[in-house]
């Protein structure tokens, strides 16, 4: 079979672009007797993405995501290729082709908590974003509709297409991901002098629901509490607002958002923390908790959506809807380092049953399966 392969938003780093390089660089290993798989890149992608595999070919696919380009000329430039079939690894599918593919849908975030896509686009005009969240709608139930398959990352996501696009469940097949590797903190340079904290990695988009955590810090405040919690993510909208908030409220020796650190730095703030909070009210995988794990990072997790379905019991729980149940969660793992042991065990354990190669021989199987 000619498999083909949108890799548009090849990258390192985090979400739909980890997805793809995680895939693409699975592949690149795999025996892929019988099968050509076409890879449709950016001008970066083609840069970074040179296969070993024979059985794997680029193509420059110059359109960006999201855009006018990608409905009108995507589907010509895969036309000319004569694909069997082509996997699409986010819901925006060409509504112009028509030929067989696989969609793989993350999360209906959007389409459940259209809060955060409105306070994302705060900078522009309400008809200019109804506009688009329309066209979001409509490519989002097209995918669904024609996909011969449609892949998603758990049980959780694939109930809520179920129920919210009334999808045959027979065309949906649950694939988990996993955590990357990360450096063993006995390699990272520890500093046991600055203060406990519990540590948030991630954007600041409304249904990450990190107004618990101010609320937390207010509690810590009125202990007079040595624990902080620190904050990293990327500076946008979202990230500027919390930050000044922080000021406002006079919560800046107990919560601190931090912005984008490097590499090295973010590893060694793993590697201090005394565990990771993840109050989030809305996941399609929720990943950054599992590779929290990996760092042997004790996990408290919202009880919502897809979480508890990830991290079984290597995580502790509390609704995303109760501060105090946090601040009491938070106090056990500060003083109980038995406990912080036994999750610890528990993390690694959990973090060992996911793995990319696997997800990507499932997917692969997916793909090469006539029908």
């Amino acid at each position: 079979m000619n498999i083909g392969f949108d890799a548009r938003l090849f990258q390192k780093g985090q979400g739909l672009g980890r997805y793809v390089e995680q895939l693409l660089l699975q592949y690149d290993k795999m025996d892929l007797v019988g099968h050509t798989l076409t890879v449709f890149l950016s001008e970066e992608g083609m840069v970074d993405f040179v296969p070993k595999n024979a059985r794997i070919k680029t193509v420059l696919a110059p359109f960006r995501w999201y855009s006018i380009q990608e409905q009108l000329f995507f589907p010509r430039l895969l036309n000319q290729h004569k694909l069997d079939v082509v996997h699409f690894p986010h819901f925006n599918v060409p509504i112009w082709y028509k030929k067989p593919f696989i969609v793989t849908i993350h999360d209906l975030i959007l389409l459940k908590m259209p809060r955060s896509a409105r306070l994302a686009a705060t900078t522009r005009l309400s008809l200019i974003y109804d506009i688009k969240y329309a066209a979001y709608q409509y490519v989002l139930r097209r995918a669904v509709k024609q996909a011969k398959k449609i892949i998603v990352p758990t049980d959780y996501v694939k109930r809520d297409i179920i129920s919210a696009l009334h999808c045959d469940e027979t065309k949906i097949t649950r694939i988990y991901e996993a955590a990357m590797d990360v450096p063993a903190c006995s390699a990272v340079s520890s500093n046991n002098s600055i203060k406990p904290y519990m540590l948030y990695v991630g954007n600041a988009y409304p249904h990450k629901n990190l107004e618990l955590l101010l609320k937390v810090a207010h509690s810590l405040k009125k202990e007079s509490s040595d624990m902080r919690i620190v904050m990293v993510g990327q500076e946008d909208y979202f990230a500027k607002e919390l930050r000044l908030r922080i000021i406002r409220e006079d919560l800046q020796s107990f919560i601190e958002h931090r912005g984008f650190v490097s590499e090295e730095a973010l590893s060694e703030l793993y590697c201090n923390a005394l565990a990771y909070v993840f109050p989030s009210q809305e996941e399609g995988f929720g990943l950054p908790g599992l590779e929290a794990m990996s760092y042997g990072l004790p996990v408290i997790a919202s009880s919502a959506s897809c979480l508890p379905e990830v991290y079984a019991q290597a995580a502790l729980y509390a609704s995303p809807d109760d501060p105090t149940a946090w601040l009491e969660i938070i106090k056990k793992i500060r003083y109980n380092s038995v406990l912080r042991t036994e999750l610890q065990k528990m993390g690694f354990a959990r973090v060992s049953q996911f793995s990319w190669a696997q997800a990507a021989k499932e997917t692969l199987k997916i793909l090469t399966t006539r029908p």
